[in-house]
């Protein structure tokens, strides 16, 4: 193969060499596909069986189970079992955003919530405490570490906890150049750094025709009604329960619906690069007694045998080993020579290539048009009005809602920014001014407590490394 990848660099003989490479690769991608959902369908059968009540992943559970049976254990394809795994895929993908919707929702009103629990209590601050002392502990924490990525996230860790005491003007103009860093870029990067400030700071709400968990919802209605200025004990003790319930319940939910994206994707994949095997590999029987044990197990309720996995000892690790090596040759292909294919039989086939590579990634929830990612150019207009539209739905935010929540989503959408510090002095100097521009002594105690554990949490995981 290494000859074969050779004269592909050098363009010998493109016609013949692509389609040796292509079937090549798509042999070791439908391989490591199969033995992935044989490992992962298991896992995903023990959770299931424990106890499932949520009826839309059972349903969805279902339409898989159909297609692995009619469209991978069964010699005789009927239906598009390509086009209905797609329908599941789409519809895993829509739960998911109504999930960490949530998940940012309730993570901003964690942060209201904590920093109302010290009006309850008689704690005072540490002893000796100084906004001083405590700035120097902070900015020592951040430059702990060389490495720039390392400290830039930590500035971004104790960003979004301080207190948020700046100015809506002046927050303004640092979301402007934040957004601006994106002017130069291509849509997919603008795209994506406008959903995640959305999604943090709260304005990505759950999509209602894909929203199915009431529980969530009636949370999230409480919490959008309380009045945060006068909360009473009583009041911020159930909304602190309902937090930590909501909390619990999205990440089971997320594991769950990962775990059945994870089989879909192989699923997905097998479908579409099985035409082109050329080497099922010795592995395929074991695999497919396997599928087939666990399917039925759906069916009847029983335990797949756990025997049949001895035949796949080792083989994933080494599968996988060999075609991630050379997928670096098939972003290059796809890359310099997609226009040089004169085969439309030859296109097509690397275009399920392009495909199952994504598939095969650890993007496991990644959206794609035909076999790429939208990535394409940006011009100045489409970057002005999405800017303009992001900024005005910020400024009705802050409009509609009371000024702890603001706050709250100020923190969450600076800390998010690219770094605008152009110097250590003037981090030290944000951090400084925002602890003594607090003057609402819970406020205080709770970021200091919070920002405090997380300088223990990195203190004792080194003790333990």
């Amino acid at each position: 193969m290494k000859n074969v990848i050779k004269d592909i660099k050098n363009r010998k003989d493109l016609n013949k060499n692509l389609l040796l490479f292509a079937d090549y690769l798509g042999s070791l991608h439908y391989r490591f596909s199969n033995i992935c959902l044989s490992m992962n369908y298991y896992t995903f059968h023990q959770v299931i069986c424990d106890g499932m009540d949520n009826q839309e992943l059972l349903k969805l559970t279902h339409d898989v189970n159909r297609v692995i049976a009619d469209g991978i254990l069964s010699d005789d394809i009927s239906g598009d079992m390509v086009g209905l795994i797609e329908e599941v895929r789409a519809k895993i993908i829509s739960t998911m955003k109504v999930l960490t919707s949530y998940a940012d929702i309730f993570s901003i009103y964690e942060y209201v919530i904590n920093r109302v629990e010290y009006r309850f209590s008689e704690e005072d601050f540490p002893k000796q405490y100084t906004d001083e002392n405590f700035t120097r502990k902070l900015m020592n924490y951040i430059v702990a570490d060389e490495d720039s990525v390392v400290i830039n996230s930590r500035i971004s860790e104790v960003i979004a906890q301080l207190p948020m005491r700046m100015t809506k003007s002046k927050f303004f103009e640092r979301l402007n150049e934040g957004i601006d860093v994106y002017k130069d870029t291509d849509k997919k990067s603008l795209d994506d750094f406008l959903y995640m400030v959305r999604s943090g700071a709260m304005l990505e709400l759950p999509n209602e025709k894909d929203d199915f968990f009431e529980d969530l919802k009636s949370i999230h209605n409480t919490l959008m009604h309380t009045d945060y200025e006068n909360i009473t004990s009583d009041e911020y003790r159930s909304l602190n329960d309902k937090i930590n319930y909501a909390a619990v319940f999205i990440e089971d939910m997320v594991n769950l619906y990962m775990m059945l994206q994870q089989i879909v994707n192989n699923v997905y994949a097998i479908l579409i690069t099985k035409s082109y095997v050329k080497d099922f590999g010795e592995e395929d029987s074991v695999c497919r007694a396997i599928i087939l044990s666990i399917n039925k197990g759906f069916e009847d309720k029983t335990t797949p045998d756990e025997e049949l996995f001895i035949g796949l000892e080792g083989k994933q690790e080494k599968i996988y080993e060999e075609y991630i090596s050379y997928e670096y040759v098939l972003d290059d292909i796809k890359a310099r020579l997609s226009d040089s294919m004169d085969n439309d039989d030859l296109k097509k086939q690397y275009d399920t290539l392009y495909k199952s590579a994504i598939l095969l990634s650890e993007s496991l929830f990644v959206e794609f048009n035909g076999n790429t990612i939208d990535d394409s150019e940006m011009n100045n207009e489409y970057f002005e009005q999405k800017k303009r539209e992001f900024l005005e739905e910020v400024e009705e935010f802050f409009k509609c809602h009371g000024r702890v929540v603001n706050r709250a989503v100020m923190s969450a959408i600076i800390s998010s920014l690219p770094v605008f510090f152009n110097n250590l002095e003037e981090l030290q100097d944000y951090i400084f001014n925002s602890l003594d521009s607090c003057r609402q002594k819970a406020e205080k105690m709770a970021c200091i407590e919070i920002l405090n554990s997380v300088i223990e949490e990195i203190t004792d995981y080194r003790k333990e490394d």
